[in-house]
């Protein structure tokens, strides 16, 4: 699995998706039953978690890059920009999109946070749980 991942919503509904193929797999549930995902977490007692470890993942080499760990190399691609004339049309997703959108934190404020590493890794816990479960923190009485 590649780290450096732009997560989209269509590579995210794929991932959910292979995560509740491999649990139908594994317990032998056929589609032609109607169940339901949720009915199948409920039954295993589980929540959905891989999207979340690729949050984890990401996060964490994102603090690994920020922090100097991989090199000044990596810090410069990540901080750097090109120059010359953009292409027509909608800009691409850059992959620290991905990263602000899941911590809700521009791009200053996360390289601050991350120079912390042990406040950083109670943070990354945090998101790559809200990531793998987004509709779980949510209140319905709004």
């Amino acid at each position: 699995m590649s780290v450096c991942l732009s997560v989209c919503l269509s590579v995210r509904n794929r991932i959910e998706a292979f995560e509740m193929w491999c649990w139908r797999k594994m317990l032998s549930i056929s589609w032609e039953e109607h169940r339901t995902n949720d009915s199948i977490l409920t039954e295993l007692g589980l929540e959905r978690e891989l999207m979340g470890r690729v949050a984890k993942l990401k996060l964490q080499y994102f603090g690994h890059i920020i922090r100097g760990s991989a090199g000044k190399l990596a810090l410069t691609v990540l901080e750097g920009i090109m120059e010359g004339l953009r292409h027509q049309g909608r800009p691409r997703r850059q992959w620290i999109h991905g990263i602000e959108e899941w911590t809700g934190c521009k791009y200053i404020q996360l390289k601050e946070m991350s120079q912390d590493r042990a406040q950083w890794r109670r943070n990354i816990s945090e998101w790559s749980s809200a990531v793998a479960n987004p509709h779980r923190g949510r209140s319905t009485s709004e």
